[in-house]
């Protein structure tokens, strides 16, 4: 079986403490069906990954058994972290084929009795949009996460939904699927659901959120004006959004950055844990 192989390679014992200790391959393994594990060999596994999050195991399991002959150039595989791996066949030197997940080499196939095993050069990559991010802030964190939240909106895709049938209305019925979009920040053109924008995001805390609202409304009385709660919340997840990726050297050589939504971030008075990226 699958499982069998990982435990009598040596060399795949760091995933496979993954696999254990996350769990994410015991359904797999209880209900019969074949399924599809990505490995990655301990040599090859960089000493920086954390490999503590079921999420980077999920990452590297697939819920079909993907053969050989189904490595189609361009192909998605739903992986079970519900991140689709896009399967690349590329011609090497000497004329010899190689095949990709992502942008991970497959070195060897194994067939096993439940399923395929693919070992890859390097972990696959599927990083989390920024939504993504905030939907599984802890409660620590709840008040920025609402702000982001609340402005979500959820929406019909026509294009990706099957009509199955027509109702006693003659509505046409779906099978339905929606997409979540958040205009406040589509108008920055700033994708809050890709995968792929390039941006650095400022996360503050309950405590900090509260500090920053308090001492604008201290400053605020001292020069006899008012704002409303709503303008002063706005203020701090518009100022912590940024579309480029920021480095520690940006934020020490910079008095200075720009959010997507034009607010000002001054290095020297607002301060980032720039240590704890």
């Amino acid at each position: 079986t699958v499982g069998e192989y990982i435990k009598s390679e040596a060399s795949m014992s760091t995933m496979q403490t993954l696999f254990d200790n996350t769990k994410v391959t015991e359904s797999l393994a209880d209900n019969g069906k074949l399924f599809t594990l990505l490995v990655v060999e301990n040599n090859d596994i960089a000493s920086s990954v954390d490999l503590n999050d079921a999420y980077i195991a999920q990452a590297h399991i697939s819920d079909i058994a993907i053969s050989p002959v189904n490595l189609i150039n361009g192909e998605k595989v739903l992986m079970q972290n519900s991140k689709y791996l896009s399967v690349f066949k590329v011609i090497e030197e000497g004329n010899t084929v190689s095949y990709y997940f992502n942008k991970s080499k497959v070195k060897k196939i194994i067939k096993a009795t439940d399923g395929y095993i693919y070992v890859l050069d390097s972990l696959v990559d599927t990083p989390k949009s920024l939504n993504e991010v905030i939907e599984n802030l802890t409660d620590d964190y709840s008040m920025f996460r609402d702000m982001i939240l609340s402005r979500n909106e959820r929406v019909f895709d026509k294009n990706a939904s099957i009509p199955t049938g027509v109702d006693e209305t003659g509505s046409t019925v779906y099978d339905s699927v929606f997409v979540i979009t958040n205009p406040s920040f589509n108008a920055q053109d700033f994708d809050l659901t890709s995968e792929a924008l390039n941006a650095t995001l400022l996360i503050p805390s309950n405590d900090v959120v509260k500090e920053a609202i308090s001492a604008a409304k201290k400053n605020l009385a001292t020069w006899e004006m008012q704002r409303a709660d709503s303008i002063l919340e706005n203020w701090v997840f518009q100022a912590a959004f940024f579309n480029k990726e920021y480095s520690k050297t940006d934020f020490e050589s910079n008095i200075d950055l720009k959010s997507v939504f034009d607010k000002q971030w001054r290095t020297t008075v607002q301060q980032v844990d720039l240590d704890n990226p």
